[in-house]
This record gives C-alpha cells, sequence and structure tokens, in this order.
C-alpha cells in the first residue's frame, strides 16, 4: 500500500498527510495566539515552539501499520497496539540525539496516554517487552516507512524546522522506536523539577490540542474583543444612555497588573473588570506577540449565562463569547432558538447549539465565561487536561463574586492564580464585600 492510501482517520476518512498536515496548521496556530511563554525558557529556551510543531507533525506517523489501518477500514474490531509508540521511530531520521529529540519524543508519545502510572500507561503496555517482541507486536511496511519519513522530512524542511537535509532509505523504524522509547523512559524516570515538568506538560497540552483541532476540523479565534478600543467602545455605550465612567472604573482601566478590586453592587463593578482586562490585554500582547484569552468567572449557572449575553451584546457578536459549564449547549439553544420555529428551524439550531459548546472546548473563543472550578482542572488534574492549561497561558483572569468561604477551595484558588502568574497570566479579584 503506497502512503496516499494510508489512513488515519475512518469516520470521516481522511489521509495520514492530510492529518498530519491539519495537526501541524494546528500546533501552528495555537502558537500565534498563545505567543511566547517565559516559563519555559529555563528549560526549552526559545525551542518550545519548535518542540510542539515537530511533535505535532510526527504525532500519528505510527498509524502505518496493516494492523491499524485493518481496524480504520472496518476489516478488524481492534489493533491492541499504540501506534504513538511507533511513531518515536521516525524521530531519529529527522533528528539528532540529544534534547530536541527527546522533548520531541515527549510530545509524540504522550499525546494520548501517561508515560507511567496505572494499568493504560505506555510503560505497563511497552517497558518490559524486548526486541524481538517489539518487532512481533509492531510490525512496519517498509516502503511506506520510507516514504512517510521523506513526507515528514520535506514537510518540516519546508516550515523551516531544523531538522536532517536529507532521509536515508530502509529505516529500522522498530529499532528506533523502542531506542527512542528507552531515552524518555530514562529522561523521565527520576521526579522532574518543577519548570521540567511544567514544561512538559504544557509540550503535551499544546500538540494534544493541536490533535483535536485537526480531528474536528476546528478553528481558532485570533481577534481579542477586549482589547485597546474597548475602553472607547464602552464610553459610547455609556454616554448612548446618559451615563459616564466613573472614578473606580477609570483608575481600573489604567491599572498594570493584578487587582483587587471591592466596591458596592451596582457601582459597575464588572466594567471596571472589563477596562482592567482589556489594558492587560494590550500589555500581554506587547510582551508575548499572542493575542490573549479573557477569563471571566461567576459562581452560578444563572449569573454566567446573563453575564455571557451581557457580553455579547456589550461587543456586539455574541459569536464571540464562550460558555464554560456543563449546560453550555442548552444555553445556546434557549438563545437561539425562538417560539415561533418550526421543526426544521429547531433542529438547525440545536445542530447549532452543539457546535457552538463544542467549540468552546476547543478553545475556540478568546472570550470565556465560566466558574473558577473549570479552569482548576487544568491545573490540578494534570496530564488529562494538559490543553486547559496551555490555554491559560499567557491570559487575563477576571473572578467576580468569588466564593471561598472553605479555606481548602481557597487554597486550591490561590495556588491556581499563582500557577497563571507563572504562566505569564494576570489576575483580578472583584468583590462587593
Amino acid at each position: 500500500m503506497s502512503l496516499s492510501r494510508i489512513l488515519a482517520k475512518s469516520s470521516p476518512r481522511e489521509t495520514l498527510t492530510a492529518h498530519l498536515e491539519a495537526t501541524f496548521m494546528g500546533a501552528e496556530a495555537l502558537r500565534r495566539r498563545i505567543g511566547r511563554i517565559g516559563a519555559v525558557e529555563p528549560v526549552v529556551g526559545h525551542m518550545f515552539w519548535v518542540v510542539v510543531l515537530l511533535a505535532a507533525l510526527c504525532h500519528d506517523a505510527g498509524k502505518i501499520p496493516d494492523g491499524f489501518q485493518a481496524v480504520l477500514r472496518g476489516r478488524s474490531r481492534s489493533w491492541g497496539e499504540r501506534h504513538e509508540v511507533l511513531s518515536l521511530g521516525f524521530l531519529p531520521a529527522l533528528l539528532p540525539d540529544g534534547p530536541l529529540l527527546e522533548w520531541v519524543a515527549t510530545g509524540v508519545v504522550t499525546h494520548h496516554r501517561p508515560l507511567e502510572g496505572g494499568n493504560r500507561s505506555l510503560l505497563r503496555a511497552y517497558g518490559e517487552a524486548g526486541d524481538a517482541e517489539w518487532r512481533e507486536r509492531l510490525p512496519v511496511p517498509g516502503g511506506v516507512a520510507d516514504e512517510l519519513a521523506e513526507w515528514l522530512s520535506h514537510t518540516a524542511r519546508r516550515a523551516g524546522l531544523p531538522v536532517r537535509p536529507s532521509v536515508r532509505s530502509g529505516l529500522d523504524v522498530i529499532g528506533a522506536a523502542r531506542r527512542v522509547f528507552e531515552q524518555v523512559r530514562e529522561l523521565w524516570e527520576m521526579p522532574a523539577a518543577m519548570e521540567e515538568g511544567l514544561t512538559a506538560v504544557l509540550v503535551q497540552g499544546a500538540v494534544t490540542l493541536a490533535d483535536h483541532l485537526s480531528s474536528a476540523h476546528g478553528t481558532l479565534h485570533t481577534r481579542q474583543p477586549l482589547d485597546g478600543d474597548f475602553p472607547r467602545l464602552l464610553a459610547d455605550t455609556f454616554a448612548a444612555k446618559g451615563h459616564h465612567l466613573r472614578p473606580h472604573q477609570r483608575e481600573a482601566g489604567a491599572a498594570d497588573g493584578h487587582l483587587l478590586l471591592r466596591a458596592p453592587t451596582g457601582s459597575g463593578k464588572t466594567e471596571a473588570g472589563l477596562l482592567w482586562a482589556a489594558a492587560q490585554v494590550a500589555a500581554i500582547a506587547r510582551a508575548t506577540g499572542g493575542t490573549p484569552r479573557v477569563f471571566l468567572t461567576l459562581p452560578y449557572l444563572a449569573s454566567i449565562n446573563a453575564m455571557a449575553l451581557r457580553l455579547g451584546e456589550l461587543l456586539g457578536d455574541q459569536e464571540l463569547v464562550g460558555v464554560m459549564h456543563s449546560r453550555a449547549a442548552s444555553f445556546h439553544l434557549a438563545t437561539s432558538i425562538c417560539p415561533e420555529d418550526g421543526g426544521e428551524e429547531q433542529v438547525a439550531a440545536a445542530k447549532k447549539a452543539v457546535a457552538r459548546a463544542a467549540a468552546t472546548r476547543l478553545f475556540r473563543e478568546t472570550v470565556r465565561v465560566g466558574t473558577p472550578y473549570q479552569l482548576l482542572r487544568g491545573a490540578l488534574v494534570g496530564p488529562a487536561h494538559s490543553s486547559v492549561l496551555v490555554d491559560a497561558v499567557n491570559s487575563v483572569f477576571v473572578l467576580d463574586e468569588l466564593h471561598a468561604y472553605d479555606p481548602q477551595r481557597l487554597g486550591y484558588i490561590l495556588a491556581m492564580a499563582r500557577l497563571w502568574e507563572r504562566l505569564g497570566g494576570r489576575v483580578a479579584v472583584l468583590s462587593a464585600t
């Protein structure tokens, strides 16, 4: 079978090279939106996005075996092996031994399952297997492997990535995969330093998110409506209603850095937070070259929905605002359906509501409203929600009506805010008490 007929997905059918290229483009879109990440520079310098791009390009290369292809074509129910482990075997053809290869390998091998810990870990599946067992379990069609390696090399060189100038034929993909797997195992065998562990989770999150974007054919918004033009928009909106900005709102909009604002209910506390957020967006964008996301958190579902509607009306486009809670699809359906709609219109509205909720799960919008606990998953749950964490890098957080009467929950939120700061974020806490 030639490379052009190798599949990556079965429904809808997608060729492997198309999926790898789309995942690479997803990683590139993520790089443009997040920008430079200062927290990872002590570990990988300015190579973080090179690592992510190379890992995204190679992440599913191990899907070429006949057993995996049989599953995708409906001729078999299960393959029983892990394609991400075999994907490691293509990396030495592109990169010499060294830190860059090890970091790319980390992103490739962990984009579905953890390296260690529990029955589903990769070390449990392959850690004790010898060379003969690897070759028996992971047979590779040689001609396709050489063709794919050449395609990966050409695509990477075309993108300006630092790979070898050429690829030799007759690759021993299985032997290379086992060797790189052992290198990754040794790299993470001992407990990692904070900087290294955080960098690894961010690499994993970026590759996973790019993969999900590619599989869902999703896109990322690249404009932040809460930007330098927002203060004028808000002032004009106030003026049209006969109002004007209050002193605490102007002071919040002029602040540079974290903010703690205490103001009575009905005093325009939320608007002050939005003005502050717009100023921080501009500052972070200048420093990182990215498009910061803005997260507004509230304690209750009803207040989240009301805030999302309010923001959509203020910004002039409800599509710009995402809603982060378990009933997001119901919210979008309620805002798009009309009582007089017929059956076809209701079905169309329902499909659109589900699509909007799915887009938010893929981190599409640059403004999102939810609870602090939706974001806490990224800080606490680790690799399973690493995409949540990487999306929070270089972002702005407005914690409104923060209810933290429980000391443990308050500790979680404070630790989370400290991590956001480490990742280039800025935090405001708004309170009426």
